[in-house]
């Protein structure tokens, strides 16, 4: 997670930049669904100096937006159309 947000942020142009988004946009979800292999309490983020964690709303934020900004900013992607998908798969009512 971390390491796609140092891409996105330090090389927006990166060749392989819709993937990132991609991957950032799901890991983000996985953490605020706590599943994955890294644990939500160890990603943390610093604001002013303030070491903070972020909660499970802000991590499902987080992957929305990746997945909206591959969506708007590279909508032919085939990463995509796998980002629309995960976007509905949030939206599907809960049996």
């Amino acid at each position: 997670m971390k390491r796609c947000e140092e891409i996105i942020a330090g090389n927006p142009n990166f060749s392989k930049i819709e993937e990132v988004l991609l991957i950032a946009g799901q890991s983000s979800l996985w953490l605020s669904q706590n599943k994955g292999k890294q644990r939500s309490d160890l990603y943390v983020s610093f604001d002013g100096g303030e070491k903070k964690t972020l909660t499970s709303e802000q991590f499902r934020e987080m992957g929305v937006d990746y997945l909206k900004k591959l969506i708007n900013d590279h909508p032919e992607s085939p990463f995509a159309k796998q980002a629309q998908e995960e976007l509905r798969t949030l939206e599907a009512p809960k049996p």
